[in-house]
C-alpha cells in the first residue's frame, strides 16, 4: 500500500510538470521571427519581446530564464545592452541571429561582453551586451541563478508577446508575493502566471517610478532552510536589522572607524554648539564624492581608503557619516529606503532586496535630523529628492523604527524685471533671480554642468529666444547654504509685436509657461511632485512717452480644491508704468489621478492668462 501511493504521488508530479510545456527553448527560433519587420499590434515599437519565461525548480533550487527580444528599429539596440540582478553570479550564454541572403546567421555571446557589478557578496547585476545587432535581429539570452528572482516584470517599455513565470513549491523555501500593475494577467494561478500581448507600459508625466506602475511581481523571500549548509529568516525589520549589522559590508563596516579619530578630536576641540558639530561633520565627509551609485551597502570592508580617495557610493558617504558623528557622541543610526527611482517597499512585508540606499538620522534633543552627504550641491539640512518614496525604516542595533520621508523644504524661486522699451521695440534693462532650497539646488547642479560660466551664459540665451545678456554677476553658488542670486542687464527682442497702429506686449517676457505638461485626457497614474513649488515673478515696464495704454489683461486669482495650488496674476499701471505680479504654487505631493483634470485645467488656465497681451498705440506721431 506504502509503495502504491509512493508511486502515485511521483506519477502525479511527473505529469503535473510535463503538462506545462516550455513556451521557448534557447537557441531554437522560427524563421518568423527573423522575418518580423514590425509588430502589428504596435506598429511603433523599437523592439519587442517575443517571449520571457522563467522557472524555478524546487529539486535544484535554481531559476533559469530565457529571453527572446526582436529588435525592430535602431531605437532598440537599447534591447541588446541589458542589466540583470543575479544572486552570486549568474551562468549566461546569448546568441544573436540574423537573417542573410536567406540563411540564418548565429553570433555567440562572449565572455568578454558579460560585465558583473558587485552589489554584496551575495547579489550581483550582470550587465549583458549582445554581439552583431542589427535592425532585424532577434537575440536569445539564457542565464541560471541560485532561488528565485526578486522580481519579475510581465511589462516593459517595448511590447511583450508572451511572458510567463513558474514557481515550484519548495520545503526549502518559503516567500511573500507583492502584485504591481494595471494590466490583467492571462493566467494567474499558485505559482504559475502568464501574460500575454502586454501593451508597453507608457510613462506619464510627473509620476515617482515606472516601476510602481508596470504589471510585475515582487518576491519576498521569508526563509531559506538548507539543512546543514543555509539558513536564513525574515519575517520582520528587526530579523533585516540583525542581518545588516552582521554583514561585512554594513554593520561590520561602522564599527570600524578608527581611521575616523583624529578629525572626530579635530572636531571637538573647536567647541562648537551640537549643530554646529553636525554641519562640521557632514561638510568634510562632503569631500568624498559620490560616483553616482545607489547602494545600501559599502563598497569595501573599511571606508579609510574611500576617505582619501574621496571618491564612493552613497553607503560609503553616509556610513562614513554615521562612524564620524558616533565618534562625536551622537546618537545617529542609519535609514535604510528604496530610491524613488527603485520603487516603493512592498506593502506586504519587508524586502531587504528591495533596499538601494540608506542615509542617516541624528536624535538631538528637541529633533530628528536626516541627512545624506551624497549629493555634492545640497546642504545639510535638506534631503535629495531620491529620498522622497513613501519612507524608510531606522535600524538601530536595539530597535526598529519606521520613517516618514517627505520633503521639509520647497523650490523657491523669485524673478524680477525692470526694463523699458527702445527705439526698436526692443525691451532693456535689469533682470534679477533668486533662488532658494530645491531651485538653488537644481541651478547649481545645472551651472556645475558646463565647462564654464560663458558656456552657461550661452545656454541660457539659446533657451531664451531674443535674449541678450551685456552682464551677468551670479552669486553664492558655492555657498550651499544660501540663495543663488543672478543679476543681469538684459536686451529682449521679439516680444513686441506691431499690428496696424497697435503694439501688443508679451508680459510674461522668458517666464512665459507656453505648454501644459499634461496632455493626456485621462490620467491611469497619481501625479508625483517630489516637493513642493513657490513661484514669483515680478515684471515692471515703463513706457515711452508718447504712447498710452489701450488694454491690460484683466487680473485673476485660482485656486485648487483645499488650496492644493494656486496662482495670482496681477497687472496695473502706474504714472505710466506697468506693474506685473504673477505667482503660483503647488502646495501637496501626490495628486490622485480623480484629481487629474482639475491640475490639467489649472495649468490650462495659467497657460490661457499668460498669453493675454498689453496693448499700446501711439498718442501722437512722437517715435519711440
Amino acid at each position: 500500500m506504502k509503495t502504491n501511493l509512493l508511486l502515485y504521488l511521483f506519477l502525479l508530479s511527473f505529469f503535473s510538470a510535463s503538462a506545462i510545456k516550455d513556451p521557448i527553448r534557447f537557441g531554437k527560433i522560427e524563421l518568423s521571427d527573423l522575418k518580423m519587420t514590425a509588430y502589428e499590434k504596435d506598429t511603433s515599437a523599437a523592439a519587442v519581446v517575443l517571449c520571457d519565461f522563467g522557472y524555478f525548480d524546487a529539486s535544484e533550487l535554481e531559476f533559469k530564464r530565457i529571453v527572446r527580444i526582436k529588435i525592430l528599429k535602431k531605437e532598440g539596440y537599447v534591447w541588446a545592452d541589458k542589466v540583470f540582478a543575479t544572486s552570486a553570479k549568474a551562468d549566461i550564454r546569448g546568441i544573436t541571429y540574423n537573417l542573410v541572403d536567406g540563411e540564418i546567421e548565429k553570433t555567440k555571446l562572449s565572455n568578454k561582453s558579460i560585465f558583473s557589478d558587485r552589489i554584496t557578496e551575495k547579489y550581483y547585476n550582470m550587465r549583458v551586451a549582445m554581439p552583431n545587432v542589427k535592425v532585424g535581429s532577434v537575440i536569445d539570452i539564457e542565464f541560471r541563478q541560485f532561488l528565485i528572482p526578486n522580481e519579475w516584470e510581465f511589462q516593459k517599455s517595448i511590447p511583450v508577446i508572451h511572458s510567463e513565470l513558474i514557481i515550484e513549491s519548495s520545503e526549502f523555501l518559503s516567500y511573500k508575493k507583492s502584485s504591481f500593475g494595471y494590466e490583467p494577467l492571462s493566467l494567474s494561478v499558485d505559482g504559475h502566471w502568464i501574460a500575454k500581448d502586454m501593451p508597453a507600459f507608457k510613462a506619464e508625466p510627473f509620476i515617482n517610478s515606472s516601476k510602481n506602475y508596470i504589471t510585475k511581481l515582487e518576491f519576498n523571500i521569508n526563509s531559506i532552510s538548507i539543512p546543514g549548509e543555509y539558513y536564513l529568516s525574515i519575517h520582520s525589520w528587526k530579523d533585516i536589522s540583525k542581518i545588516l549589522y552582521k554583514s561585512e559590508d554594513f554593520g561590520l563596516v561602522i564599527k570600524a572607524s578608527r581611521y575616523l579619530s583624529p578629525l572626530a578630536d579635530k572636531i571637538k576641540s573647536l567647541e562648537l554648539s551640537n549643530i554646529d558639530m553636525i554641519k562640521a561633520a557632514f561638510n568634510e565627509i562632503k569631500t568624498i564624492k559620490w560616483n553616482k551609485e545607489d547602494r545600501l551597502y559599502t563598497s569595501k570592508p573599511n571606508l579609510k581608503k574611500v576617505y582619501e580617495e574621496k571618491i564612493g557610493n552613497s553607503a560609503d558617504i553616509n556610513i562614513a557619516l554615521l562612524q564620524l558623528l558616533r565618534l562625536l557622541d551622537f546618537k545617529a543610526n542609519p535609514v535604510v529606503l528604496s530610491t524613488r527611482d527603485n520603487g516603493i517597499l512592498s506593502p506586504t512585508g519587508p524586502n531587504m532586496n528591495k533596499l538601494n540606499h540608506v542615509i542617516i538620522c541624528v536624535k538631538l534633543e528637541n529633533e530628528d535630523l536626516l541627512l545624506d552627504a551624497s549629493e555634492e550641491y545640497l546642504p545639510f539640512n535638506i534631503l535629495p529628492k531620491k529620498c522622497f518614496n513613501m519612507g524608510g525604516e531606522l535600524i538601530a542595533p536595539t530597535f526598529v523604527k519606521s520613517i516618514p520621508l517627505k520633503a521639509t523644504k520647497k523650490d523657491k524661486q523669485f524673478t524680477s524685471y525692470n526694463v523699458k522699451i527702445d527705439e526698436n521695440l526692443n525691451l532693456t534693462g535689469q533682470l534679477q533671480c533668486c533662488k532658494s532650497d530645491y531651485a538653488a539646488f537644481n541651478l547649481r547642479k545645472y551651472i556645475h554642468s558646463f565647462n564654464s560660466e560663458e558656456e552657461f551664459l550661452n545656454d541660457l540665451t539659446s533657451r531664451n529666444s531674443g535674449l541678450k545678456i551685456k552682464k551677468s554677476e551670479l552669486n553664492n553658488i558655492d555657498e550651499l547654504n544660501l540663495p543663488v542670486t543672478e543679476k543681469y542687464e538684459v536686451k529682449i527682442a521679439n516680444q513686441i509685436t506691431q499690428i496696424g497702429d497697435e503694439y501688443y506686449i508679451n508680459p510674461m517676457l522668458c517666464e512665459q509657461i507656453k505648454e501644459n505638461p499634461f496632455k493626456m485626457n485621462e490620467r491611469k497614474y497619481p501625479i508625483s511632485f517630489p516637493y513642493q513649488k513657490v513661484k514669483t515673478v515680478l515684471i515692471n515696464f515703463a513706457l515711452p512717452e508718447g504712447f498710452e495704454l489701450v488694454e491690460l489683461p484683466k487680473p485673476v486669482k485660482m485656486k485648487l480644491p483645499n488650496n492644493n495650488g494656486a496662482f495670482v496674476y496681477y497687472i496695473s499701471n502706474n504714472n505710466n508704468t506697468i506693474n506685473l505680479k504673477f505667482s503660483y504654487s503647488i502646495n501637496k505631493e501626490l495628486f490622485l489621478p480623480a484629481e487629474y483634470s482639475s491640475l490639467k485645467e489649472f495649468y490650462n488656465l495659467i497657460i490661457a492668462k499668460q498669453a493675454q497681451p498689453i496693448i499700446l498705440k501711439k498718442s501722437h506721431e512722437t517715435k519711440i
